[in-house]
């Protein structure tokens, strides 16, 4: 282990006066994704129990949401190669210095890859298991929300037709293909 004292290079055998943290970029110290997700579930199983016909639309429109975003990011993703790969042609076909050219087709690359990096980690914040799960709950609280408009809504209502569309609302609300 090499540490800096008073503007030396000093190395050090003992790891013991050295902290390390082995942990994931720019998350929190302490906070654990697994304690997080298992509050999620616990609010899902608690749910099940209290409002099961919600907690199951809510589940079918995660399930909806997340076949949703993973053929968005495959269409998203061989949209973006397309788009570099005619980048590249046409650096390909320029004429004049090679150094210039080698250049542009680095740089060409370098965005490609930040672009595709950035559009796979935009993807699996949200369908990884614990946004999943995170997403399962606001589609749950959606829910909740859209039951208690319905309760109220159809507490107002004064005409059968005001009724109906006060249930067909709601319907439409927790609906899991309605995205």
């Amino acid at each position: 282990m090499k540490l800096i004292e008073e503007g030396q290079l000093v190395h050090v055998d003992n790891m013991d006066d050295v902290l390390l943290h082995f942990g994931t970029k720019g998350m929190k110290w302490g906070v654990r994704k697994a304690v997080r997700a298992a509050s999620n579930v616990g609010k899902i199983y608690v749910n099940a129990y209290t409002h099961p016909f919600l907690t199951t639309h809510a589940r079918n429109k995660t399930n909806w949401q997340h076949y949703l975003d993973k053929k968005k990011y495959k269409a998203d993703k061989k949209k973006l190669k397309a788009e570099y790969s005619n980048k590249e042609d046409r650096i390909g076909r320029m004429k004049g210095d090679n150094k210039k050219i080698a250049n542009l087709e680095n740089k060409n690359s370098a965005a490609r890859d930040a672009a595709l990096k950035k559009l796979k980690e935009n993807y699996k914040k949200n369908n990884s298991a614990t946004g999943l799960l995170e997403r399962q709950v606001r589609n749950l609280e959606k829910n909740k929300a859209a039951k208690v408009q319905y309760a109220n809504d159809k507490a107002k209502a004064t005409t059968k037709e005001e009724k109906r569309n006060a249930k067909a609302k709601y319907k439409k609300a927790i609906n899991p293909l309605s995205y």
